[in-house]
C-alpha cells in the first residue's frame, strides 16, 4: 500500500498483513497542522513597522491559504499556496503588515489556514500589541553600603516598541540598556539601569524613568524617600549636657546632640531660648555599627556663662523624606539632689580568698543623672582599669544611682585610706567616702581588757583584737563559773573588733575578800583580770565611769562609742561554746606582702610558724602602741597579770590592785 507522508509529501510504501483486520490509509498517519501567530524582530524591520507572521507547520499538500483577523474580523488579503507532494515542503509562513487604522489598543491578532478540503486551522492570539507601555523602577539594595559605593537603579518597560532614558533634575542622564526581548504576546519588553553616587542619593535626589512608546509616554521616579519606611524616618536622639570639668572650670562647655537611626538622613540644628544658634557648630560622622544603624553627632560649644544662666538649648532633628521635628531639650537643672555615697566593706573570708574581691561604692539618690565617678588610695587617682562603674539607672523620675567596683588583687594586700570620689553639680566640692584599715582585722592583733562592776553584774569588755574568735572564762578564785552571757563579735572603724562578757552577781552574794576574775583567750594572746569586793581600797571602775574609760580607750569621736558604752546595759547574748574554727582558718591566711605607700607602712600576715614575739611585735607595729593613753592601759594591764600570778603561787591569798 502507498500513503502519503505529511511531513514529507513524499511516497511511501506500507504492507499489510493478511492475518490482520486494520485497514490501513493515508489519513490514519498524517499530522494536524500547527498554526501560530508572532511578531517577528529581526534587525532589517524598520522601525515603526508593525508586521506580523503567521506559521503553518505540518502542512498538507494540495492548496492552503492565510489570512490574517484582528478581534475575529479578516483584515488581510487571502494567499493561497498549492503544495504538491513532489515539493517535500515541512512548514510555509507568510507575513503581514498591520494598516494604521487597526493599530488600537483594544485589538488582539490571529491568523488562519484553511485548505480545499473545506478544513481550517486558527493560531493562538497575541496581545494587545498597540496598549499603553507599562513601566517598573526599582532600587537594588545592598547592606553595609559607605558613601563611598554607588546606588543602582533598574527600569523595566514594556510595549509595542518602547524606549527608555532617564532624568534627574530636568537633565537627561546616562543610562545602560541591559537587554530587550519579544514576549510571546508580541510585546516588547526592555531593561535599563543608571549608577548614583552615594552621597548624592542619600541627599534625596529624585531619579525619572521615562518610557516613550510611539505615541505613548509613561514616566516613573524614586528617591531614597520611596524606599525608607516611615518607622526609620524617626530616630533616638540623646542629648550630653556638659562635663563637670568644664562647667567647673572652664570658660566654654560643649553640648552634644546624638542621633541615631537607619541611616542618618536627618538635619540637625541647635537654638537657645527658642531662637536658632548663632555659635559654634559641627557635624561628627556618620559612622556606621554592627546592627546595622548609624550615628551622627551635632556639637556645640558655647560659653559657660551661657550655661549657668539656665539657658534651655534645643536641639531639633528633621528627616530628609519627613516633615515632623523630633527634639530635645537640656538645661541647668535649678533643683539638682546631691547623691549618698558609702563603701561597702568585703568579708574577711573574702578578703582572705584566693580570688580577687571587689570594693563596692554605692552612689544614691541624685539628680540629674549626669555624675562622675573615680577611686583614690591614699589621696592619688587609681587607673580606670582598676576599677568599673555601673550605668546609671532610674529609680524614679527624680532620683537616679549606681555603683562602682574596685578590685582588689587577692595575691596584694595595699593598706591605706581608700576613696570613692563622685563629682556632681549638686555640689560644688567633690563628695567622698572613704575606707580605712581595710586588712587590719585579718593581722593578728592581742586584745585589750576591761573589767567592769555593775550594780548586778560584773562586765568584761575586750576591744583592740583580730581575729574575731576569741572566748571568756569566769572565775572565782580557782572555780570555772557558768552562767554568763557574751555578745556578739562587733567591728570598730580600725578593722579591730570588741566584744562583752557579761556575769550576773548581786551584791548580797559577794563576800568580802573574794576575787573574781575574767580570762580572755585569743590566738595571740590570754589575759586575766580580776576584781574583789571594796574593803578599804580604791573602788573598782563602775559602769557609770564607763563613757570616760571608753573615750580613753577608742577616742571621744570614735563612732563605736554609744555601741559600747549602750551594750553594757543591754541584753547579751546566751553563753557559747569556745570555738576553735575561726583560730585554724586564720592560721592558714596565705602569707602575703602589702605595698608600700604614703600613709601605711610595709606589713607582713605572720606565718602559722611565727613565734608569739613575732606576733606581739607585729601587733604593735600595726595599731600603734605609742599612744600615752594606750601605753598606760597597757602597763596596767601587765601588773595585774604580775600580781595574777602571784595570786596562784602564794597559796591563793587576796590582793588589791593598787593604783593605776
Amino acid at each position: 500500500m502507498v500513503v502519503l507522508d505529511s511531513g514529507h509529501l513524499s511516497l511511501q510504501k506500507t504492507t499489510c498483513h493478511e492475518d490482520t483486520f486494520i485497514f490501513c490509509s493515508s489519513d490514519d498517519i498524517k499530522k494536524v497542522p500547527v498554526v501560530e501567530i508572532s511578531r517577528p524582530f529581526t534587525e532589517s524591520t524598520e522601525a515603526g513597522s508593525a508586521v506580523l507572521e503567521c506559521v503553518v507547520r505540518n502542512v498538507p499538500s494540495g492548496e492552503a491559504c492565510v489570512i490574517f483577523q484582528a478581534n475575529g474580523l479578516k483584515i488581510s488579503e487571502v494567499n493561497c499556496f498549492d503544495l504538491t507532494p513532489s515539493e517535500s515542503i515541512r512548514s510555509l509562513t507568510a507575513h503581514f503588515t498591520i494598516p494604521s487604522e487597526h493599530q488600537k489598543k483594544e485589538n488582539i491578532f490571529t491568523c488562519k489556514v484553511h485548505t480545499s478540503f473545506i478544513k481550517q486551522w486558527e493560531s493562538n492570539h497575541t496581545g494587545n500589541l498597540f496598549d499603553d507601555p507599562t513601566i517598573e523602577l526599582s532600587v537594588v539594595t545592598s547592606v553595609g553600603q559607605s558613601s563611598s559605593q554607588l546606588q543602582k537603579l533598574v527600569c523595566t518597560g514594556a510595549g509595542f516598541e518602547p524606549k527608555i532614558r532617564w532624568l534627574s533634575k530636568s537633565k537627561e542622564k546616562t543610562g545602560t540598556v541591559v537587554d530587550f526581548t519579544i514576549r510571546k504576546d508580541g510585546r516588547m519588553k526592555v531593561y535599563s539601569e543608571i549608577l548614583v553616587q552615594q552621597q548624592e542619593w542619600s541627599q534625596g535626589v529624585a531619579y525619572t524613568c521615562e518610557i516613550v512608546d510611539r505615541h505613548n509616554v509613561k514616566t516613573a521616579e524614586t528617591s531614597v524617600c520611596s524606599v525608607i519606611a516611615h518607622s526609620s524616618q524617626l530616630a533616638d536622639v540623646y542629648l550630653l549636657g556638659p562635663s563637670l570639668s568644664d562647667v567647673r572650670y572652664g570658660t566654654d562647655v560643649t553640648l552634644t546632640c546624638l542621633v541615631i537611626g537607619q541611616g542618618v538622613n536627618f538635619s540637625i540644628k541647635w537654638k537657645l531660648d527658642g531662637n536658632f544658634s548663632n555659635f559654634r557648630e559641627y557635624t561628627q560622622g556618620p559612622e556606621d555599627h554592627a546592627n546595622g544603624t548609624q550615628s551622627m553627632k551635632r556639637i556645640l560649644k558655647v560659653p559657660v556663662r551661657i550655661w549657668h544662666a539656665y539657658t534651655l538649648f534645643t536641639c531639633q532633628v528633621k528627616h530628609l523624606c519627613s516633615g515632623n521635628l523630633q527634639q530635645q531639650n537640656i538645661s541647668k537643672n535649678r533643683d539638682p539632689k546631691q547623691p549618698t555615697v558609702r563603701i561597702l566593706r568585703p568579708s574577711d573570708n573574702d578578703l582572705s580568698g584566693s580570688e580577687d574581691v571587689s570594693l563596692l561604692c554605692f552612689i544614691t539618690g541624685f539628680f540629674p543623672s549626669d555624675i562622675s565617678v573615680h577611686w583614690q588610695l591614699n589621696g592619688t587617682q587609681l587607673d580606670v582599669s582598676r576599677f568599673t562603674n555601673s550605668p546609671v539607672v532610674a529609680h524614679t523620675a527624680r532620683y537616679y544611682s549606681m555603683h562602682s567596683a574596685l578590685i582588689l588583687p587577692a595575691s596584694q594586700w595595699t593598706e591605706g585610706i581608700y576613696s570613692c570620689v563622685v563629682s556632681h553639680e549638686s555640689s560644688k566640692d567633690s563628695i567622698i567616702a572613704t575606707l580605712e584599715n581595710l586588712y587590719a582585722s585579718l593581722i593578728y592583733s592581742a586584745p585589750s581588757a576591761k573589767l567592769l562592776q555593775g550594780s548586778n553584774e560584773l562586765v568584761c569588755l575586750a576591744f583592740g583584737f583580730s581575729p574575731s574568735a576569741i572566748k571568756f572564762t569566769w572565775l572565782l578564785g580557782m572555780t570555772e563559773l557558768s552562767g554568763h552571757t557574751v555578745t556578739s563579735p562587733a567591728k570598730g572603724p580600725d578593722g579591730k573588733f570588741w566584744i562583752q562578757s557579761h556575769l550576773k552577781l548581786l551584791p548580797s552574794d559577794w563576800a568580802p575578800g573574794e576575787v573574781y576574775s575574767c580570762r580572755v583567750t585569743h590566738i595571740s594572746d590570754t589575759l586575766l583580770i580580776n576584781i574583789s569586793k571594796p574593803g578599804g581600797g580604791p573602788p573598782p571602775t563602775e559602769l557609770s565611769d564607763t563613757t570616760k574609760l571608753v573615750q580613753d580607750i577608742l577616742g571621744a569621736d570614735s563612732p563605736v562609742l554609744a555601741g559600747i558604752t549602750g551594750g553594757l546595759e543591754s541584753e547579751a547574748t546566751q553563753p557559747e561554746e569556745y570555738n576553735t574554727e575561726p583560730f585554724q582558718q586564720s592560721k592558714q591566711l596565705q602569707h602575703r606582702q602589702s605595698t608600700p605607700n604614703q600613709a601605711a607602712k610595709k606589713t607582713q600576715i605572720p606565718s602559722p610558724a611565727s613565734t608569739r614575739e613575732e606576733v606581739l611585735e607585729l601587733q604593735r607595729d600595726v595599731i600603734g602602741y605609742s599612744s600615752k593613753k594606750r601605753s598606760k592601759n597597757l602597763k596596767r594591764r601587765r601588773k595585774i597579770k604580775t600580781f595574777t600570778t602571784s595570786f596562784l603561787i602564794t597559796n591563793f591569798c587576796s590582793y588589791k590592785v593598787k593604783g593605776k
